[in-house]
């Protein structure tokens, strides 16, 4: 846990350097142009790389903090223990999805080896190589998520059994303690009785 919180922060702060990265190209960009006068295509692009970076890897942050978009309008409306069973086959559809991406984002990056930017001269494959990054981080969010919900599962099961069998024992126990109680005090009644002689 110590290290999936420690790889979340060192991607969040790497995804906040891209941003700020990103935004002072493109303020150097529009002064360059608008103010200048001096074209910049190379910031221009650089940017857009700095954009793909910052996409890929706030998609895994959004999946290590559940942030993307999902429909739960059936599954809150279900059992909890179908809820979660349907949450873990999600999971493992999506770990499904990610290892996917992975197999084809490697294809793309040694492709992509000997092509180079026209502009920077920047390898592309150091923009693809994203993809396979973001595929492996979000494999092993979605695992996080998958082992969690697959212990809250056992455990669930374990507490109503738990529950039942505490109820089972504290009824007959509630029952004895009713049957014990005397309805009136027998000294009170005498003292009435003393006070209001017939």
């Amino acid at each position: 846990m110590k290290f999936l919180n420690g790889l979340d922060r060192f991607i969040g702060a790497v995804c906040g350097v891209t941003m700020a990265i990103m935004m002072l190209l493109v303020l150097q960009q529009v002064l360059f142009r608008y103010v200048l006068k001096i074209p910049s295509p190379a910031t221009q692009e650089i940017a857009i790389y700095c954009m793909v970076y910052v996409a890929m890897l706030g998609s895994v942050l959004a999946i290590r903090h559940k942030t993307h978009v999902a429909v739960n309008f059936v599954v809150d409306r279900l059992p909890p223990r179908f809820a979660s069973a349907v949450r873990i086959i999600s999971y493992l559809i999506v770990i499904a999805f990610f290892v996917i991406l992975f197999w084809q984002g490697c294809k793309l990056t040694q492709r992509a080896t000997f092509q180079h930017s026209t502009t920077t001269g920047i390898t592309v494959a150091y923009i693809m190589v994203s993809i396979p990054i973001s595929a492996v981080l979000s494999i092993i969010f979605t695992l996080e998520h998958l082992v969690h919900e697959i212990r809250g599962l056992g455990r669930g099961s374990t507490d109503s059994t738990e529950s039942a069998d505490a109820a089972d024992t504290t009824e007959p126990a509630a029952d004895a303690d009713t049957e014990q109680l005397p309805l009136t005090h027998p000294d009170r009644m005498t003292a009435n009785e003393e006070e209001n002689p017939m």
